[in-house]
This record gives C-alpha cells, structure tokens and sequence, in this order.
C-alpha cells in the first residue's frame, strides 16, 4: 500500500496520479481527509479478478472541493499489505476542468448548490439533526438528516437515500446511506432531489438529467454519478433506461 500526502489547501484541482504496476492487479484509489471520519473525496477501483489491470497509467480524480490536506490511499485489493509491485511515479495538481459559471441557474439555485456542498463535505461526521442554509440569505433551504427514512404512515425504514417535498422544497436525507457514501455521490443524490423541487417534476429522468448538468458544471467526477445510480436502484428495465441516458449525456459532455 501507498500512502499519499497532499496540501491540498481547500483548493478546486484535478489529482494526477502516474501509477506504475508489475503484477496483475486490482488497484483502489481512497482519497480522504485524515482529520475528519467517512470523507472520502473519491472512492476508485481499477482491474478485477478476471481483468486484472498491469502496466503504468495516468490516473485522474477531479476535486471540485477538497480538505486541508488530503490523504490518498493506493494499493492492491487482491493484497492490500503488498509493498513490491506498485510504485506512484508522478503527482501533480491539474487544473480542474468546470464551467466559470453556472449554466441556466438562477442565484437561489446557486446558493442551494453552495449550501449542498457545505453539508455533502461534512455529512459523514455530522449528527442526525435540521440543517437550515444560515449565510444570512432569505432562502428557506433545509435539510433534515434522519438516521434512516421513515415511512411516514407505518414507520419503517424505507431503502431511499434522500427526499424532497415538492411544495416546500424540504430535503431530508438519511445518515445511513449519506455516511457510506462519497461526497461526489452525496452530492449528486442531494442534487437530484433539488431538481424534482427546482424543476417541478416527478419524472426521475428528468431530475436525474437537471442534476447531472449541475453536478458536471461544478466539476465533480462523471464516474461517481454513474455509481450514484447504480450503487442505489434495482436492476430493472426503467433503472437500466435511466443509467443509459445518464452515459450517452456524460460521453456527449463538453466543458
């Protein structure tokens, strides 16, 4: 295993990694911060049992946000203690590929998506309570960090990561799924729920799309929308339409 420490600084940047490996191999990639629990900035796996990956390549992790100081993780899944076979040859702080500014988003939104920044980077540690939108702006944001979300006529806990009233805007969020979660993932599902507020909708493609195109002008990684998806949703026809839809939208994607 390779241990990694950056200064990241709380600066927006693009993480490189030369990596250089000798034997067959299933590589991980946790990126963290080392101060605070469940903050992982990035979660990577690259090879499998029946690909295994070898060889030297660039890897890349766009970091929109970051900590203090970041810590990166890099070993092999197939022997995490191997310290032969695997050498990090190169790091560097890219420019981080986003746009200046948000595309067709009002101010409000704008501020919606700072305040989901704010509780996406810190959902892994903080306690279950109301987080209100507090930069002294008018806006009514709030989201209620459950430990689990409730059916609310029979009180069992529903396999949902999120929620969103469509008429007050309320989101309400559940610590069991957020806490295992990535940022970037946290903060595509926050924003996916936003959108069926923000766009008045109830179609889940059409939330997902909304989401996508803010979460990509922001500059979070294309891959962990994909996994927020498919981490979350049964395998069925309609799931399968939705993740295809996502692909073809990030593959057409130019900054």
């Amino acid at each position: 295993m390779k241990k990694l420490h950056i200064p990241s600084e709380n600066l927006a940047f693009t993480l490189e990694l030369d990596v250089v490996v000798t034997k067959p191999s299933a590589l991980v990639f946790v990126g963290y911060d080392p101060t605070k629990p469940n903050t992982a900035y990035f979660r990577r796996k690259f090879g499998t049992a029946d690909k295994p990956f070898m060889g030297k390549k660039r890897f890349s992790f766009p970091m929109p946000i970051s900590p203090k100081e970041l810590k990166v993780d890099v070993y092999d899944s197939f022997d995490p203690d191997r310290k032969d076979a695997l050498d990090v040859t190169r790091i560097k702080a890219a420019p981080l590929e986003r746009k200046k500014a948000l595309v067709h988003s009002n101010d409000e939104e704008k501020r919606f998506c700072e305040f989901a920044m704010w509780f996406t980077e810190r959902a892994g540690y903080l306690r279950p309570k109301y987080y209100p939108y507090s930069s002294g702006n008018p806006d009514n944001f709030m989201i209620k960090y459950s430990n689990s979300i409730k059916n609310r006529e029979t009180g069992a806990s529903l396999p949902t990561p999120a929620r969103i009233s469509r008429v007050t805007g309320g989101i309400e969020a559940s610590r069991a799924y957020m806490i295992k979660e990535t940022i970037p993932i946290r903060m595509f599902i926050i924003l996916h729920e936003r959108s069926h507020y923000a766009k008045n909708t109830r179609d889940e493609i059409n939330a997902d799309m909304s989401a996508l195109n803010t979460y990509l002008q922001m500059g979070f990684p294309k891959t962990e929308a994909i996994y927020a998806v498919t981490n979350i949703l049964d395998d069925n026809r309609y799931n399968r339409e939705r993740v295809q839809q996502m692909m073809n939208h990030i593959n057409s994607y130019s900054y």
